[in-house]
């Protein structure tokens, strides 16, 4: 980013008479205070289009440790309204400011992370934005926020709709914008017209039933589990009491320890293991065996995050499927064949082992040739 200065003191103080000192900076930006809320919009408005005059559109700017990802989509609206504040009046936010920094902090209900929409940052800054002592309001980072909401919103938008990572990663972000075949910008501008933020991302969302499927059953377990934090269990070779306690307390915990019956602690748990693993898609064996140890280590942050990704999976795929398709669901072994919205065929699969994983596909396909011949083995 280009390295430059916003406004001048001086003739801040000679137009606006309504400005403060120079707050130190450690970014070395001059900072622009005023104690008169009537004039602190036209201030933003001109820090804004300070920045923007100056922008250079091929790097990102950075505020704090962040960095706006929809540079030029940010640029583009704010010259569509005069770089007039879109998220604030009089140096507190509107309606529209309130709707938006709602989503923002409620990005988990998406199975989005709070932290990709600036979540820290913007927070620090409408924390910091009025001197109570001084009775002063800082422009930069009111002007600040705003961009950030801006951001916020467009990062949001596609994040929701088209996912946050590529399908061959399960880390490194990426910026999907170009597959959306909508104009963001004039999206902005009628939800801020109307108000109607979470009805525009939920338009933008996926509607496939999977999707909605996923999100609803995430929210329901949120909900359910809110406030409550599970530690994970004892290692069992170190603490084999901690450990079975640990079993008990998790399958109360579940529902499905039954405290008040009458028979014998071990038929109890294992009546209550078996319970558990059939809910799980597990070998009801009432026994605490690797895999039930593994599920019965997830904690309800565990579950949360893994139904998450299955949302960002589905955000990868289109709308639609072809008329004929085949999903492979690799945790349950199981296939199905659809004929439009009919199931034509099912079949439980072979999946491999960890060390010889199963690969992926996700392609349109005339024809399979399988050679050599290829038997189920009888292990």
């Amino acid at each position: 980013m280009k390295r430059f200065l916003f406004f001048l003191v001086p003739a801040c103080i000679l137009v606006f008479g309504g400005c403060g000192g120079k707050p130190e900076n450690p970014a070395g930006e001059t900072q622009v205070v005023a104690d008169d809320p009537e004039k602190i919009n036209k201030l933003i408005a001109d820090y804004l289009h300070d920045h923007f005059a100056k922008a250079d559109t091929s790097k990102r700017f950075r505020i704090s440790a962040d960095s706006i990802t929809a540079y030029p989509e940010v640029i583009k609206f704010y010259s569509s309204l005069g770089d007039k504040p879109i998220w604030s009046d009089k140096g507190k936010l509107n309606a529209s400011g309130d709707s938006m920094w709602a989503v923002v902090k409620d990005a988990e209900s998406y199975g989005l992370i709070p932290g990709d929409y600036h979540y820290s940052v913007i927070d620090s800054l409408l924390k910091n934005s009025y001197d109570s002592v001084k009775e002063q309001f800082n422009v930069n980072r009111l002007a600040q926020t705003d961009m950030m909401l801006t951001d916020a919103f467009f990062t949001f938008a596609v994040h929701v709709s088209v996912g946050r990572i590529d399908n061959d990663s399960s880390t490194a972000r990426s910026w999907k914008i170009h597959r959306l075949d909508t104009d963001l910008v004039s999206v902005l501008a009628s939800t801020l017209k109307a108000n109607t933020f979470r009805k525009t991302f939920a338009a933008l969302e996926p509607q496939r039933m999977e999707y909605q499927s996923i999100k609803k059953y995430m929210n329901d377990y949120r909900r359910k589990y809110a406030g409550i934090t599970w530690a994970h269990l004892p290692d069992r070779k170190e603490d084999s009491t901690g450990f079975f306690a640990g079993v008990k307390e998790r399958l109360i915990e579940y529902g499905d320890y039954d405290t008040a019956s009458t028979e014998k602690d071990s038929l109890k748990l294992s009546n209550a293991l078996k319970k558990f693993q059939k809910r799980f898609f597990l070998e009801q064996d009432g026994k605490i065996g690797r895999n039930t140890i593994l599920t019965l280590d997830m904690t309800p942050q565990d579950w949360t995050r893994q139904l998450a990704m299955n949302m960002e999976r589905w955000r990868w795929e289109p709308e639609k499927f072809e008329k004929r398709h085949m999903i492979v669901n690799l945790p349950v072994f199981k296939m199905t064949v659809w004929e439009a919205d009919t199931i034509v065929m099912q079949s439980k699969i072979v999946c491999g082992a960890v060390k010889t994983q199963t690969p992926e596909l996700d392609s349109k396909m005339n024809q399979i040739i399988l050679y050599p011949f290829w038997n189920v083995p009888y292990s």
